[in-house]
């Protein structure tokens, strides 16, 4: 993969409509993958709605959410990288925020948000367990690191400056 043509899709997702929000989703990639991308980025949080705040607290919501990208990964153009944000269950029971890497009809990663914000309208840290690794992604001979949101900015050495943690192959 020599050439990298990034889509970057707005859309306006309903909290809790899996279902719906899938669909809007799948739609948007096929649509941006026919206008040529090769790699389309989603919202964060964009498979449940922004933001889903206390229905990240009931476990059978994040089994919902896991369910549906499972779904969605089949719906996806299997000749693309597509990044999803959506809620994760976690290994402890608790929930991650996460950027869900699909490619092939497959999930074949996940980088879970580090720098979580706690203050105005954000209460992240009290419904979201912290990442612990930078993601990187290989597209081809490209290497393209992970962020959501305020991991972005975040001048600390955890998600900017540490991309030594998991990595993916496209």
């Amino acid at each position: 993969m020599n050439d990298i043509t990034v889509a970057l899709v707005q859309l306006n997702t309903t909290v809790g409509a899996l279902t719906q929000n899938a669909a809007s989703i799948a739609e948007r990639a096929r649509k941006a993958a026919a206008a040529g991308a090769t790699v389309i980025v989603f919202p964060e949080l964009a498979l449940s709605g922004y933001p889903p705040e206390d229905l990240v607290l009931k476990q059978h919501f994040l089994e919902d959410c896991r369910d549906a990208a499972g779904e969605l990964a089949a719906r996806l153009p299997p000749d693309t990288t597509v990044i999803v944000g959506s809620p994760w269950p976690t290994a402890n029971g608790g929930a991650s925020n996460s950027a869900i890497v699909f490619a092939g009809g497959r999930i074949v990663g996940r980088y879970d948000k580090m720098v979580l914000p706690n203050y105005g309208v954000f209460d992240e840290k009290r419904v979201f367990q912290a990442g612990e690794r930078a993601a990187l992604l290989r597209l081809g001979d490209r290497q393209v690191g992970l962020h959501i949101c305020e991991d972005s900015w975040d001048t600390g050495d955890r998600a900017c400056a540490s991309f030594s943690g998991c990595a993916w192959t496209r």
